[in-house]
């Protein structure tokens, strides 16, 4: 019987450590996942409200982005007009505008994390270099050291020369708010779902070793060739435990040999069954 119980208890374990092991990496992937969700439906965000917005100030100002004497304009368009259109934008969308000249900001919502503008403060080289060089740039990053998913375009004059930057971009900042929140619900899942699993793999243990430790018993009888005692104890089909008796007036072994052959042939055609 020691045996069987460290057995149960070796499987206990393992199925206890297995439970939480694919509990674990579940909820890993499942917060990694949502991640990688989110990210990528904030850049395409970013990536929409650019072209809505570059419409938008198409529209209010038509006419070519031109440079005259070192500043840039848009249409008849001063950065003064350009400032003030650019924050209405904000209040309405939410969303972070910066028109660049170069790659300085001249025109700009953005802030940095302090509350600080960042008009007058150059875009990342790594960054400016390439929309400079003709690219558009879209994914998530630190903007003043604000978690931003942004859109980086060049702004081009009548001749198609690049002459600055249009930057758009959504503050996600409160994507691990978001995440915290949907993690505390995966874990209270796991752990329910984790609950229920014990509770079925103790259901399915109690059952496989109840019979064997029943029969260990009967083997244990059988070993010591001990069948002068007149009761012998079984288990009818309910697992009900019942009395056998027998008769044996010679007090000798072999009388009750076959009959109790038959009851262990009986209940391991029960078990298998």
């Amino acid at each position: 019987m020691g045996k069987n119980m460290k057995l149960k208890t070796r499987l206990g374990v393992m199925a206890v450590i297995l439970v939480i092991l694919v509990a674990g990496i579940l909820t890993g992937i499942n917060y990694h996942d949502s991640i990688t969700n989110f990210k990528d439906i904030y850049v395409q965000s970013a990536k929409s409200d650019y072209t809505l917005i570059s419409s938008l100030v198409g529209s209010e100002y038509p006419g070519q982005w031109t440079v005259q004497s070192s500043v840039l304009t848009k249409g008849k368009a001063s950065i003064a007009d350009l400032q003030s259109y650019i924050e209405n934008i904000y209040k309405d969308t939410n969303t972070h505008v910066s028109i660049c000249y170069g790659d300085v900001r001249v025109a700009t919502t953005t802030v940095d994390k302090t509350g600080a503008s960042l008009k007058g403060q150059s875009v990342k080289s790594e960054i400016a270099d390439k929309v400079l060089a003709g690219e558009t740039i879209e994914k998530v990053e630190d903007v003043g050291g604000i978690s931003c998913a942004v859109s980086y375009n060049p702004i081009k004059d009548s001749t198609g020369k690049i002459i600055g930057i249009f930057f758009t971009g959504k503050d996600i900042s409160d994507i691990n708010t978001r995440l915290s929140k949907q993690l505390i619900t995966s874990v209270i899942w796991v752990i329910a779902l984790s609950v229920l699993a014990l509770a079925c793999i103790h259901f399915v243990l109690k059952i496989v070793f109840k019979p064997l430790q029943y029969v260990e018993k009967q083997m244990n009888m059988l070993s010591e060739k001990d069948f002068t005692k007149e009761v012998l104890f079984s288990t009818d089909d309910l697992g009900n435990e019942k009395k056998e008796f027998f008769s044996n007036p010679n007090i000798s072994n072999h009388h009750n040999i076959h009959t109790f052959h038959t009851i262990l042939v009986d209940q391991k055609a029960a078990y298998l069954v």
